[in-house]
This record gives C-alpha cells, structure tokens and sequence, in this order.
C-alpha cells in the first residue's frame, strides 16, 4: 500500500510574497475601478448639460457614452506623454497587475 506524499510546509518568504502581491494586486484594482468610473461620470455630465437642448433621449444617452469613451481615450493617449494627466482619470499611473 502506497501513501500520497506529504506537502513540505511552505517557508516564510513565500508566504510573505503572497501577501505582497495580494496587497499589490488589491491597490490595482482600486485604481482601475477609479480609472473607469471618473470618465463615466464625465459621460454623465456631459449627457445631463445635451439634455438641457436635446429631447430625444436615446440622442442624449449616446452623446454621454461618446463623451466618456472620448475623454477617456484622449486622456490616456495624452497620458503617455505627460504622465501628470492621469490625475485627470482619477489617480496617476496606469494600474498593473503582478506576474503570476
């Protein structure tokens, strides 16, 4: 009769290194989810000021979505040459996920 071997416990720095990148990994998706939710709200705006003269609100809800995409858009690529900009998204820097 053959047993399954027993796992050797796991040493400290690995241990340590988990926790890192799950803190790493945490602080990442907060900046995404910041980074995705100011040019939604831009897209808002935008769409509250067309509806002051436009009454179709499919018109409206289409001009916000093209503002959002647009001010996200243009405020990354600007990004890449003025780093500052991404203060504009929200929070600076463009969020990144640990190598597994």
């Amino acid at each position: 009769m053959t047993t399954a071997p027993t796992p050797e416990p796991t040493p400290a720095a690995e241990v340590k290194a988990v926790e890192t990148t799950a803190i790493v990994g945490a602080k990442s998706v907060g900046t995404s989810i910041v980074r995705t939710t100011v040019p939604i709200a831009v897209g808002f705006v935008v769409s509250l000021l067309a509806h002051i003269g436009i009454k179709n609100p499919v018109a409206v809800s289409g001009i916000g979505a093209v503002a959002a995409s647009a001010y996200y858009s243009g405020i990354h690529l600007a990004e890449q040459k003025v780093p500052k900009l991404g203060y504009l998204l929200g929070a600076l820097g463009v969020p990144t996920t640990p190598a597994k």
